[in-house]
C-alpha cells in the first residue's frame, strides 16, 4: 500500500518540478530580457551589437505582461512605443496602467500616451469608443484621474473625425479624403473650435480660413458678424503652444470683407481643385476657407493659392486680424 501511494503521488510530484522549472525559466528570460534592454538604453544605439536582439526582448517582456508579471511595464515604457501593447494595456488593467504611467517623469510620458492614442491608420471608430469610454469613466477621486484626462483629451484631440463632424459627408474625394478630413479636424479641435456647417441658421454669419503648414505651424482665423454689422475676429495659433487674440471688426471693414467676398464668387468655387501631386512642392500650406451665411454652407480647400481670389480673401481675413499671411 505504501509503495502504491507512493506510485500515485510520483506524477503529482513530477508536475510541481516542472511548474517549478516552467516558472524558473519564466523568470530567467523575463531577467535575461531586461538585462538585454537596460544594456542596449545604455548603449543608446539602436544598430549596435547589444541591441541585436531588442525586438526580440521587448517582444519576451511583452508577453511576460500579458502573463501577469506587471513589473515589466515601466521598462516597456522606455523602449517600446507599440500602440497595439498599450491600448490592450490599458484596456486589461486601466488602474494599473495609468498609476505606472503617472510614475513617469512629464518628458517620459509624453512619448507614452501619444502613442497610446494612436494615427490616422491605427484607429477605427469602435476601437476609439472602447478607449474613449475607459478613461472618461475614471471618477475624480481616483489618483488616475489627471492622467486619464491628459490621455482622453490626446486621444480625442487625434481623432476628433471620429466623433464630431466638422464637414459635412463626403466633402473631401478622392483616396486621400480620409486623411484630409482627419487633418483638419485634428487641427480645428486642436485650437477648440466647433462646427459650423451644421445647423447653418439665417442669421449665422461666419468665414473661418484653417491654415495646415507641412512644417506643423498652423493657423486659425474666424470673423463671426454681430446682428448690429459689426464683426468679432479670433485669431488662433500653434506655435510653440497655442495663443488666442480677439478683435473687434467695424460695419465698414465687415462691409468691405463682404464685397470682396462676393466679388470672388466663393460661392461657385469647387471644394477641391484637381492638381498633379507629383508637381506639388514639399513645403507650403493647405489652406480651408469656410463659410456660414444665409442657411448656406461652402469649405473651398486649397494649396498654397498664391496670388489668386481666393488667397487674398484668406490674406483680407488675416488682415482684419491684424496679421500677415503670405501667398503660402
Amino acid at each position: 500500500m505504501k509503495r502504491l501511494a507512493q506510485v500515485l503521488c510520483l506524477p503529482i510530484f513530477f508536475a510541481l518540478i516542472g511548474t517549478g522549472l516552467s516558472e524558473s525559466t519564466s523568470i530567467s528570460k523575463r531577467d535575461a530580457a531586461l538585462n538585454g534592454i537596460n544594456t542596449c538604453m545604455k548603449r543608446n544605439e539602436v544598430s549596435s551589437r547589444e541591441c541585436r536582439k531588442l525586438k526580440e526582448n521587448i517582444a519576451t517582456l511583452e508577453a511576460v505582461y500579458r502573463d501577469g508579471d506587471k513589473s515589466v511595464l515601466p521598462t516597456l515604457f522606455h523602449v517600446t512605443y507599440s500602440i497595439t501593447f498599450y491600448q490592450e494595456a490599458l484596456l486589461a488593467d486601466r488602474e494599473g496602467f495609468l498609476d505606472a504611467l503617472s510614475k513617469l517623469p512629464e518628458k517620459d510620458q509624453q512619448p507614452v500616451i501619444d502613442a497610446l492614442a494612436g494615427g490616422i491608420y491605427d484607429m477605427d471608430k469602435a476601437r476609439f469608443e472602447v478607449l474613449r469610454n475607459s478613461l472618461a469613466t475614471i471618477p475624480e477621486s481616483s489618483q488616475n484621474y489627471r492622467i486619464s484626462l491628459i490621455c482622453l483629451n490626446k486621444l480625442q484631440s487625434e481623432h476628433a473625425d471620429l466623433f464630431l463632424a466638422y464637414f459635412p459627408p463626403e466633402t473631401f474625394s478622392g483616396p486621400a479624403a480620409p486623411l484630409r478630413q482627419h487633418r483638419y479636424a485634428r487641427l480645428l479641435s486642436l485650437f477648440e473650435e466647433k462646427p459650423v456647417w451644421a445647423p447653418v441658421s439665417a442669421e449665422t454669419t461666419i468665414y473661418r480660413l484653417s491654415i495646415h503648414n507641412s512644417w506643423g505651424y498652423s493657423r486659425v482665423v474666424r470673423l463671426s458678424l454681430r446682428p448690429d454689422g459689426t464683426g468679432e475676429i479670433v485669431a488662433k495659433e500653434e506655435y510653440p503652444s497655442v495663443t488666442k487674440s480677439e478683435f473687434t471688426v467695424s460695419k465698414d471693414q465687415v462691409a468691405a470683407f463682404q464685397q470682396q467676398f462676393n466679388e470672388a464668387n466663393f460661392w461657385d468655387m469647387p471644394t477641391e481643385r484637381q492638381t498633379l501631386g507629383s508637381k506639388l512642392p514639399h513645403d507650403g500650406a493647405d489652406w480651408l476657407l469656410e463659410a456660414a451665411k444665409d442657411g448656406k454652407y461652402h469649405v473651398v480647400d486649397r494649396w498654397c493659392p498664391g496670388n489668386t481670389s481666393f488667397g487674398d480673401l484668406g490674406r483680407a481675413l488675416f488682415k482684419l486680424a491684424d496679421q500677415k499671411l503670405g501667398d503660402c
